[in-house]
């Protein structure tokens, strides 16, 4: 159950009003019940994403045209199975970290950035770790130059592409 504070928050989505209030707060009362509640409840989260991947899949093997399909399908078991648990890392993590793609909402001049788009960069590549890194870079990038000046999305880039990295098993 969540702390009654946060449950009895206006906005119990984003309890504090500012990144300097919620720094501020890191040594609270509130601060200390948040974290035994995320440390009790992480295998619950760790089910949610992972059923959240499961559910979302089929959505987005069936976004693509009938003749891309089977591809797509091809495309996410294979990385499933690659080197694992890497590969299911890999698409669990980016389908949390970037959205499946399907949202209209998350799109810059037409062109999403989730799972969906890596899946569609690689229709044409070998299903492998590296190639779904190259396309998530790319998509990525893409997403970057896309977007509105104003919102400076370079500033992720490196952070963004040492993510995807992390998704390689290490070398030799």
């Amino acid at each position: 159950m969540l702390p009654p504070w946060l449950q009895n928050s206006a906005d119990p989505d984003n309890p504090w009003p500012s990144r300097a209030a919620f720094n501020a707060a890191q040594q609270s009362e509130q601060m200390r019940e948040l974290r035994a509640f995320l440390l009790a409840t992480a295998p619950l989260q760790a089910e949610f994403i992972v059923s959240r991947f499961h559910l979302t899949e089929d959505e987005i093997i069936f976004s693509f045209p009938p003749a891309d399909r089977s591809k797509a399908r091809q495309i996410l078991q294979g990385l499933a199975a690659a080197h694992p648990p890497l590969g299911q890392y890999a698409l669990i993590d980016y389908l949390h970290f970037k959205g499946s793609g399907l949202n209209p909402a998350e799109q810059y001049h037409n062109m999403g950035w989730g799972l969906k788009q890596v899946v569609a960069e690689m229709l044409e590549a070998e299903v492998s770790l590296q190639q779904f890194v190259e396309a998530g870079t790319a998509v990525l990038d893409r997403r970057i130059s896309n977007a509105p000046a104003e919102r400076r999305e370079s500033r992720w880039r490196a952070g963004w592409h040492n993510r995807l990295q992390s998704y390689l098993p290490p070398a030799n």
